[in-house]
């Protein structure tokens, strides 16, 4: 009875280490991180050296990247936990009361010693973007490839754009704060639909488009400081009679789906009961090509973005930009939930932007010279020019 009673007070220490063992072993092969699976840059799992650099696969609030510097450490920690297995197997043999008092103490000795590495392990596993970044000295940045002018695909298929400069100067940021003689940028283009889920799968760690910050979205991702404050409404062809919201009954209205400006344009309509066909378009581009050849009889997107197709390439004279607004969108670049530090950065970066005043040349690059920012957008930067 004795014998059986240790044995059975023993269960949980016996699983505690084979436990133990069996995640740290996981995280050694580079195999599962948590939600996160775990890589070489080259896709091999080669464990020779200490130079050994691992990327994020995928991950819901930042998996570390600790491998390089460890392995030995953590090989060390496997052999504890298979003396504590062995010492476990003793005290389950012996018939000798002082050689099971023995093993006792060494099983709780070793077992102590994993879960405390291991509880150590799995906390860096929680370390966010910004050790992410430091371990592989790169960054992923989303791009938009027609939202102009904030996120597009510019001159030698390079990415260009209000938001897409902001990106790159909160890169060049975050490499002076981790003091990185070189940080690779990475652009990664994606679309209206994927763009939130690259970012909470991990397949990007900022994106630089123009995506509004909503109460809904900010269940899936994380929002900086304000970027952008504007309002949706639609673009016509001129002399077109088409002035506000209600001339557009019986008449087909273009949207990018999966947007704010969808949803606003559709509770708009439905609010004053304005029977109207929408049809979805793939980018601005495409829905001011659809206005142009007729296919619809307007065009609904961000105010900016509307104001600069209407003028690009001479064509201001053709189209005409609706002075009513259809809702607010404030901007910001998007990334994964819960990542403090990174946010920091980030934040960091635009904030120092506004006290500078440096984001009126960017602006001013992107919206043309003599454009002039709005009364909204003017307080907004002076607002979130957060000091140090």
């Amino acid at each position: 009875m004795e014998r059986a009673g240790a044995l059975h007070g023993h269960r949980s220490l016996r699983q505690t280490v084979a436990y133990s063992r069996n995640r740290l072993s996981g995280l050694i092969e580079g195999e599962v991180c948590g939600n996160t699976t775990l890589q070489t840059g080259s896709g091999n799992r080669s464990l020779a050296g200490r130079s050994c650099t691992f990327s994020r696969a995928r991950s819901r609030s930042g998996c570390s990247l600790w491998m390089s510097g460890h392995v030995m450490v953590t090989r060390k920690l496997l052999d504890l936990a298979a003396q504590a297995q062995d010492a476990f197997h003793t005290l389950k043999l012996s018939t000798n009361s002082s050689d099971r008092e023995q093993s006792m103490k060494l099983t709780s000795a070793l077992t102590l010693g994993v879960v405390l590495i291991a509880s150590a392990a799995l906390a860096r596993e929680q370390e966010g973007t910004l050790q992410a970044i430091q371990a592989t000295k790169t960054i992923r940045l989303g791009y938009l490839e027609a939202a102009v002018p904030f996120s597009f695909l510019g001159k030698e298929d390079t990415p260009a754009g209000y938001s897409v400069e902001l990106c790159a100067r909160v890169a060049e940021g975050i490499r002076q704060q981790l003091r990185l003689l070189r940080l690779e940028v990475r652009w990664i283009v994606v679309t209206s639909d994927n763009r939130f889920d690259m970012v909470k799968n991990g397949k990007i760690d900022l994106e630089c488009g123009a995506s509004s910050n909503t109460l809904s979205r900010q269940t899936m991702v994380d929002f900086s400081l304000p970027t952008w404050v504007d309002g949706s409404t639609f673009l016509t062809k001129t002399g077109s009679r088409i002035g506000g919201l209600s001339d557009l009954a019986g008449k087909k209205i273009a949207v990018i789906g999966g947007t704010t400006t969808e949803t606003a344009l559709a509770d708009s309509v439905q609010r004053m009961d304005v029977r109207t066909s929408i049809v979805k378009v793939a980018n601005p581009v495409a829905g001011l090509s659809a206005v142009g050849t007729g296919a619809v009889d307007a065009y609904a997107g961000n105010r900016a973005s509307l104001l600069v197709l209407a003028t690009a390439g001479g064509h201001q004279s053709q189209f005409a930009v609706s002075r009513d607004l259809l809702s607010y969108e404030p901007y910001g670049l998007v990334m994964r939930r819960d990542d403090a530090d990174f946010r920091q950065a980030v934040d960091r970066v635009l904030a120092r932007l506004y006290r500078s005043g440096e984001v009126v040349t960017i602006y001013q690059h992107w919206f043309g010279a003599l454009a002039r920012p709005s009364a909204a957008l003017a307080a907004m930067w002076a607002i979130n020019a957060l000091p140090e």
